[in-house]
């Protein structure tokens, strides 16, 4: 079943395979591992508030994209940030409600015995209701555009991938990267340096990266700065106009380089390649070719 809600105040997109009334599934997707209740993608644009209603899948998770929302297990209300995520299990009570245009995404989904269960155990073991994940923004989008498709080939296999993608990270959150704990504050500025080495093609926001060094981005700068002469903002542009000369040379299309360095159009990349370099894109491989 999948719908458009749409009025004055809202937008949403479901695919949903649940009866709130009998309690009953309605031919939902099936995959390998899971059991596919329901997939939104909501936008507000006034307040709203979605009252107290039992939870009926093994797991839920909101994401919030814009504004972020409140959001409630068992009454207990929690902040979920933009780029955050909310989670609520199988028999509590949940809730959400924002005073400003929000914009979210959830997913609920049901556990099969097999080798992700030890995921939702995983997870529940946590203890943790809301994270700071800009980075399964992507995963879920993704998802999303697998049920606008709905009869596309592979697509349980997909699914299966994609779903199992977010929860490794939501289990793995907070355990591979202990960088908060860094004693010496000269190893957190070279952390800091080597986090951006590491991850520049897949960091969302620096502001993931603070809260990761359990700063604010605004205070990370400024000791970025110090220490390496530019900011964050700027190593990382300058990180991926070094890695965008390295396509262009091997004759990749700017389409495919702006994908790959996360910017929204063919535009924006040519506009920060040539801030950081003095040319475009073009410029730039036409010179390299003559130089050869």
């Amino acid at each position: 079943m999948k719908y458009i809600i749409q009025n004055n105040d809202q937008r949403i997109f479901q695919n949903r395979f649940y009866d709130f009334e009998t309690k009953a599934l309605l031919s939902p997707i099936e995959t390998q591992n899971y059991t596919i209740i329901q997939v939104a993608e909501s936008y507000y644009t006034h307040d709203f508030f979605i009252d107290n209603h039992q939870q009926f899948c093994d797991l839920e998770l909101t994401f919030s994209h814009i504004n972020g929302l409140l959001c409630a297990a068992n009454e207990v209300w929690e902040t979920v940030d933009k780029h955050g995520l909310h989670l609520a299990f199988h028999g509590e009570i949940h809730a959400l409600k924002s005073r400003r245009s929000a914009r979210f995404q959830t997913l609920a989904i049901n556990f099969k015995d097999g080798p992700c269960m030890p995921l939702l155990r995983a997870i529940q073991a946590k203890g943790q209701r809301t994270f700071c994940m800009p980075e399964i923004f992507g995963y879920l989008t993704d998802i999303i555009s697998e049920f606008m498709r709905s009869d596309g080939p592979f697509l349980e296999n997909n699914l299966d991938c994609l779903i199992t993608a977010v929860l490794v990270k939501i289990a793995r959150w907070g355990t591979d990267e202990p960088l908060a704990e860094i004693s010496s504050y000269d190893d957190k500025v070279s952390a800091m340096k080597q986090y951006i080495d590491t991850r520049f093609l897949q960091l969302c926001s620096l502001e993931e990266m603070a809260y990761s060094f359990g700063y604010t981005y605004s205070h990370i700068s400024k000791v970025f700065k110090k220490a390496y002469g530019v900011t964050p903002s700027d190593y990382l542009q300058k990180k991926k106009a070094e890695y965008a000369c390295s396509l262009l040379k091997e004759g990749a299309k700017l389409e495919e380089i702006a994908v790959v360095l996360g910017y929204s159009t063919t535009f924006n990349f040519s506009r920060a390649f040539k801030n950081q370099l003095g040319l475009s894109p073009s410029a730039y491989r036409k010179q390299n070719k003559q130089a050869r």
